[in-house]
């Protein structure tokens, strides 16, 4: 079987939101014993349990599947997946998410990785607003959307009222510009 095309498969079924089919799918990609698909086949589970799973348990699921594919294809993109999962399941995770994100960050340095350490840092008690800023700017060096407007925010919790204006205005003239040169990785992000 061409494990392309069955990844390809596997993707239509996972944008259907066809479970049934997602699983036929990934279970041959799983069983192929090849890393790379391995770990896309465990990926796609995961985001789909993430996404459109409605089992009390799917957050639980998500992790297991995007933990599965980090075991078998390590890459920043399964951490930043585990971070994400960790923040929403609360304050008790955030030390596990900051761990997964320092693992991503040795593999590759992403700006999703910088706005996984920004949201994480303001939302820790108390909030640190400062290293959070520093994450927010290096996430919008690389075109994110998401990095200046966490800037903005941050920068007004901590009274830089100012600042904050100076940088929404300039989000709000520079994002389509950004948007035609880098496309849609500009609203690629770290969400929660």
């Amino acid at each position: 079987m061409d494990l392309d095309k069955t990844l390809n498969l596997a993707r239509v079924a996972f944008r259907k939101k066809n479970l049934n089919e997602l699983t036929v799918h990934t279970d041959a990609l799983i069983f192929s014993g090849i890393p790379e698909h391995v770990g896309s086949g465990y990926f796609l589970r995961g985001a789909y349990h993430e996404l459109f799973d409605g089992n009390e348990n799917h957050l639980a699921e998500a992790l297991l599947n995007y933990s599965h594919a980090g075991e078998a294809n390590p890459s920043a993109e399964s951490y930043i997946a585990m971070a994400t999962i960790l923040v929403k399941m609360g304050p008790s995770h955030y030390e596990s998410a900051l761990v997964c994100l320092r693992n991503a960050a040795d593999i590759k340095i992403t700006p999703e990785g910088h706005l996984g350490f920004a949201t994480i840092y303001s939302k820790v008690v108390p909030p640190e607003y400062e290293l959070s800023k520093s994450y927010f700017l290096k996430a919008a060096r690389f075109g994110r959307v998401q990095g200046l407007y966490g800037y903005a925010n941050a920068s007004r919790k901590l009274g830089q009222n100012f600042r904050a204006l100076i940088v929404d205005i300039y989000r709000i003239i520079s994002s389509p510009f950004i948007y035609l040169i880098i496309g849609k990785k500009i609203l690629k992000g770290f969400w929660i």
